[in-house]
C-alpha cells in the first residue's frame, strides 16, 4: 500500500511488523502492547491492521491457556481484538481492519473463518473502524486460484504456501484495499501503478 499510495505526499506511513505473531500467542509478542505504544509515539489518523495467519492456535500470554476454537478462545481473542480496537477509539485513530485472503487448503480455511467473523463483529461494534474483507479479492468465483490475468498479464497471485500472497498477489490486495478507501473516506487517492484482475 505503502508503494502503490507514494504519489500522495501528504500521507506517511509508519509500519510495525513482527513475522509469525498475532493476538493468540501474546507470550511470543504483545500486539496489544505494541499498538498502544505504536499510537503513543506516532499519533496516527488511521490504523490498517492485518493479523489472522498465525493465529489458529491455542491462546497464551497474560496467564491464558486455551485450545482453539473453544467458545472461551471465541470470547478471549474477541477481548484482544477489541482491546486494539478500543486503544484506537480513544486516540481518535481510525481503523482499518483487513481480512485474510482464501488459501489452497481448505482446512485452513475453516479456521479462518472463525476468526474473520470475530473481527468483523468486534469492528461492527467499534467507533470509526471499517472491515475490509479480502478473502474474495484474489479468487475465482469465490474459490481458490493460483493464477490470474493482473492487467492483461498471465502471472501468480500465490506463493508457494498457498496462503501468503505473491508479489502480484499483495499488489491486487492493495489496490483493493486503496478503491474501499476512497470510497470509504470520499478522499481521492492517487494510486502508482495499480493491479487489477482482468480475466482467468
Amino acid at each position: 500500500m505503502q508503494d502503490k499510495l507514494s504519489r500522495n505526499n501528504w500521507i506517511h506511513f509508519y509500519t510495525d511488523d513482527r513475522g509469525s505473531t498475532g493476538l493468540s500467542d501474546l507470550a511470543l509478542y504483545n500486539w496489544i502492547t505494541a499498538v498502544r505504544d505504536d499510537l503513543n509515539q506516532y499519533h496516527p489518523n488511521l490504523l490498517i491492521v492485518s493479523f489472522g495467519g498465525n493465529d489458529a492456535q491455542g491462546l497464551s500470554g497474560g496467564g491464558v491457556s486455551e485450545n482453539f476454537g473453544t467458545a472461551r478462545w471465541k470470547r478471549i481473542y474477541a477481548s484482544r481484538v477489541h482491546a486494539v480496537l478500543a486503544l484506537a477509539a480513544a486516540r481518535h485513530c481510525g481503523v482499518l481492519w483487513l481480512g485474510m485472503p482464501i488459501s489452497s487448503m481448505d482446512y485452513f480455511n475453516h479456521l479462518q473463518l472463525i476468526i474473520s467473523d470475530i473481527y468483523s463483529h468486534e469492528v461492527a461494534a467499534s467507533t470509526n473502524s471499517v472491515y475490509i474483507p479480502l478473502w474474495t479479492t484474489m479468487s475465482k468465483r469465490q474459490r481458490f486460484t493460483w493464477t490470474a490475468r493482473v492487467n492483461g498479464a498471465a502471472v501468480t497471485l500465490h506463493g508457494q504456501d498457498g496462503i501468503h500472497p505473491s508479489g502480484w498477489g499483495y499488489a491486487v490486495e492493495a489496490t483493493y484495499v486503496i478503491n474501499q478507501m476512497k470510497l470509504i473516506y470520499r478522499t481521492n487517492l492517487v494510486l502508482s501503478a495499480p493491479a487489477y484482475i482482468t480475466g482467468y
